[in-house]
């Protein structure tokens, strides 16, 4: 996913907004440890407070997979506010 060119560089700042709004700690934490990279390093990757290096990116795109879910969950919860606000404007 990233090239050459990434790596010694911040991460982009939309994959870190992105990151920021769809993931949290407990993401973060998560993505470390299964990628067996500290937690604070990634925490300062993904907050662009350090370059990311290849051993990094691959945390990185782990935490992206779990911002992928957790987006998934919010549309999910979104419709189904819309369809009961829906329902109940009807009333």
């Amino acid at each position: 996913m990233f090239k050459e060119s990434h790596y010694g560089e911040l991460l982009d700042s939309n994959i870190s907004d992105f990151l920021s709004e769809y993931t949290d700690m407990a993401d973060v934490q998560r993505a470390a440890k299964e990628t067996n990279i500290s937690f604070n390093t990634l925490k300062q990757v993904r907050s662009r407070n350090v370059p990311m290096s290849l051993n990094t990116s691959k945390g990185i795109v782990k935490l992206m997979g779990i911002a992928v879910e957790n987006c998934g969950n919010v549309a999910k919860k979104a419709t189904q506010a819309k369809s009961i606000f829906s329902k109940l404007l009807k009333v």
